[in-house]
Order: C-alpha cells, then structure tokens, then sequence
C-alpha cells in the first residue's frame, strides 16, 4: 500500500509538469518544452504524451536525432505502446537511415502481427522524404503480408499522384474511401 501511495503521490507530482510542457510546445518555446517532456520522461519512459510532446518540441528545433534514445528508453519500459515504435520509424528515416526505421518496423510486427500502423508509420516516413519507390515497395510488401489486397491505399494514392498514375490514384482513392468514407475530401483534393 505505500508503494502504490508513493507511485500514485510521482504520477501526480508530474502532471504539472507535463501541462507546463505543453503549455511551453504551444507558446513556441520548444528548447523548455523539450526539458519539461524530458523531466516527465525521466520519471515514467513510456509517458506517450510526453514521448510524442518531445517528438513535437524537437523536430522543429532540428534536433531529431534525440528521439532515438528517449524511444528506446520507451520501448524498454513497454514495448506493447505504438507511440515509441512511431516516434523511432520516424527519428531514422528522418536522419536517413531507413534501414534502422526498418527494424524498428519488423519489431513492431512481432509486437502486432497482422496490422497496419506499423508498415502505414513506414510509409509515411517514406513519404515524408519523397522517397516514392521504397514507399511503393513497402506498400506492395504490406498487402502481400497482411492479405488485404488494398490496405494502405490512402498511402498508395499519394504514391501514384507522385508518379502521375492518374487511374491508379483513383483506383486507390475509391478503395481507401470504401474503408473511410471521411477521406472523399482529400481525395478531390489530391485529384
């Protein structure tokens, strides 16, 4: 009982800290912000918010990279949360490194066989980088192993617009509005 009273008594002594980050991330003082993630981070690794309020608070500073071991340290603390995973496929392919954004990616799926957020993080990444082959690459790796002959079309759209496959980005965008009918306005959108 007095174990569960300490623990409970450090959950609470760090939500001002992490409501002070996210007020510092909004008012754009990321470098404080940053600090204050990481006060949180200290304490409890696999605090998602604070992990991905670091993510936000970097990233503009230019200082990705330091994703790498407060993702790890996430992971080591629970590696059932998705938001280390994404946070880590994100900071490598961000430096560059896709094969590391890879790894990350195939531990993912021993984590969660059979879904897509792990090749969709990827994809995005690859995305993001305009690396439109790998992307399309992944794309097809992803359906032959799920067996969903039309998982990740919203990604496959965007790929095929990049590549001026005009009927195959429409094809993609209908199968991704079968799944998610809210997507219809990023479609004409990317038509």
């Amino acid at each position: 009982a007095a174990l569960l009273a300490v623990h409970a008594g450090a959950l609470v002594a760090q939500q001002p800290v992490l409501t002070r980050a996210f007020e510092l991330e909004r008012q754009g003082s990321f470098a404080a912000a940053a600090e204050a993630y990481r006060t949180v981070l200290s304490a409890r690794p696999a605090e998602t918010a604070a992990l991905l309020g670091l993510e936000r608070a970097l990233v503009p500073l230019g200082r990705g990279t330091e994703l790498i071991a407060a993702g790890r340290a996430a992971l080591a603390a629970d590696s059932t949360s998705a938001a280390p995973y994404g946070v880590l496929v994100r900071a490598w392919a961000a430096e560059g490194r896709i094969d590391s954004a890879r790894a990350v990616t195939e531990r993912w799926l021993r984590v969660s066989p059979g879904q897509e957020p792990p090749f969709r993080e990827l994809v995005g990444a690859e995305l993001g980088r305009g690396a439109w082959g790998e992307a399309a690459s992944d794309i097809a790796a992803a359906r032959r192993r799920l067996g969903q002959p039309d998982a990740l079309a919203p990604e496959a759209a965007q790929v095929a617009v990049a590549q001026r496959d005009w009927m195959g980005s429409v094809r993609e965008w209908i199968a991704a509005m079968h799944q998610l009918p809210g997507l219809r306005f990023a479609a004409l959108a990317a038509l």
